[in-house]
This record gives C-alpha cells, sequence and structure tokens, in this order.
C-alpha cells in the first residue's frame, strides 16, 4: 500500500515533508469519491510546521536524474550501490553494460 511506503520514507527522513503529503494525499480517492480529511490532517500534523523545525536529513541522495558511474571503480560501483539501495532500488545491474 502506498501510505506504508509513506510510512518508510518518514521512518528513513522524519523531515522529509514529501513522505507526509503523499501518506496524506493517500486518503483522498478521488475515483471513488472518497476522502478521510481527518485522517489526513491528522498525518499532516505530525511534521513540524517549517522546515527549519524539522530534523536536518541525514545524506544527500544522488538526483533522480543521475545515471550509473561513468567508471565501474569499487569505489563508484559502491557509492552508487548504497544510493540505489537508499532509494528502494536494486543495484545488482550497477556496472553491467
Amino acid at each position: 500500500m502506498a501510505a506504508d511506503a509513506f510510512r518508510a520514507a518518514q521512518k528513513a527522513e522524519p523531515g522529509f515533508a514529501l513522505a507526509y503529503w503523499g501518506e496524506a494525499m493517500s486518503f483522498n480517492h478521488p475515483l471513488w469519491a472518497q476522502q478521510d480529511i481527518a485522517a489526513a490532517r491528522k498525518v499532516l500534523e505530525r511534521l513540524a510546521p517549517t522546515a527549519s523545525a524539522r530534523p536536518r536529513r541525514r545524506r544527500r541522495a544522488r538526483s533522480a536524474t543521475s545515471s550509473k558511474p561513468s567508471t565501474c571503480s569499487t569505489a563508484s560501483a559502491t557509492s552508487y550501490a548504497r544510493d540505489v539501495a537508499l532509494l528502494g532500488g536494486d543495484e545488482a545491474d550497477a556496472c553491467e553494460a
């Protein structure tokens, strides 16, 4: 379920506002004309109201547009695999052509 994935993201990065927004949006089902506004607001109440009040991010992952390492040295492959794992991906093909 999407809400579970967003809660996992909140646990990994407590200050990541998009994870709270995503969970809140999981209570909106426009196709069936269903909304649970109270539940969505409860989720958003768990997020600090300003960025400065939120925990700082632990580390920066590669940008979403980054590609595989240009060279497959052990260091770059390890760094790439770590970043992909943080994003929930499979790093098995990090250096395959």
